[in-house]
């Protein structure tokens, strides 16, 4: 069984300010202003940007999960094809104080087979750990030990993306979300990540999440729009966060990999994840074949302690 996650936008799941029952809408006046810049950026005094309260017991849950396909050659599907679907939910703990003497709330992911409201998690996913500091929500650390499972390839061989080699897809995920499988769990970050810059949030924007000394390649995250967006809890406001991805000693993106959050003021919405061309290689060193990698994760429902209004 694979094990995934749902990283909270470098983040596993962001905390931000809503009802606590149903999407919030601005008053119909604001609205119908709304309506009139949707798909381009509402300026700061119509509507301010996200912000992140993160109190105790908030919670998320998602549906998604991850799939491969145009495996070529097509017989290699019966060997490492995978399609998954999990639930995921995501909690808000206590502040805790981290190694050097920094305070961040702990935020957990459990996974779950099932219906999230009506079966026990059979696996923790994940923990990270987040603060809000001015203007900007800040990632100190992160935690996968507790993946566990088989993965394509994770016992007879490796895969390879732009030409870089990785022990298994989840490794390959992990780092395309920013972080590292393996002997590094728990990771700090020194300093600490820009999981988001809220007065960034703005179509045009960007800002640099990590760079190529922690991993294969530099991640930056672009606001590149906002609009409306339906999904099947409601309608919401959301930004278009698209991540990505220059390899250490290349100048030019790679088109081959992307990840596109939406955020709203109800937190993380969805997740897309793509990675193209994934090469399969066995134990002994032989050639396999190449499929696609896909992940997908929508908002089912929250459970927040605050009541906070959109202004």
């Amino acid at each position: 069984m694979i094990r995934v996650t749902l990283l909270v936008l470098g983040l596993l799941a962001v905390v931000l300010a809503a009802c606590s029952q149903g999407p919030t809408e601005p008053a119909s006046a604001q609205w119908s202003v709304l309506d009139d810049i949707v798909g381009t950026q509402a300026p700061d005094t119509i509507l301010p940007p996200p912000q992140y309260p993160l109190v105790v017991g908030n919670t998320w849950t998602y549906q998604g999960g991850l799939y491969g396909d145009n495996y070529d050659p097509p017989e290699i599907e019966d060997q490492i094809g995978y399609a998954i679907n999990r639930a995921s939910r995501v909690a808000v703990h206590d502040l805790e104080i981290l190694p050097g003497g920094a305070t961040a709330a702990r935020v957990a992911e459990v996974m779950f087979g099932g219906n999230p409201l009506t079966t026990p998690p059979d696996s923790l996913v994940q923990i990270n750990w987040m603060l809000n500091h001015k203007k900007c929500l800040y990632l100190f650390g992160w935690d996968g030990a507790a993946f566990a499972g088989a993965t394509p390839l994770k016992e007879s061989g490796t895969i390879r993306i732009g030409g870089h080699e990785f022990e298994s897809i989840e490794h390959a995920r992990a780092a395309v979300l920013g972080n590292l499988l393996g002997e590094k769990d728990p990771q700090w970050y020194d300093p600490p990540r820009d999981a988001l810059q809220f007065y960034s949030f703005r179509a045009g924007s960007s800002w640099l999440y990590a760079d190529s000394l922690e991993l294969p390649f530099r991640i930056e995250k672009h606001c590149t729009g906002f609009d409306l967006v339906d999904l099947p809890t409601g309608t919401y406001l959301a930004w278009t966060i698209t991540w990505k991805y220059t390899w250490a000693g290349e100048d030019d993106y790679d088109t081959t990999m992307e990840t596109v959050d939406l955020v709203g003021y109800e937190g993380l919405l969805s997740r897309r994840i793509n990675i193209i061309g994934v090469e399969g290689w066995g134990s002994g060193g032989d050639y396999l074949g190449t499929w696609d990698h896909h992940e997908y994760w929508e908002l089912t429902g929250r459970g927040l302690v605050e009541e906070i209004s959109f202004f």
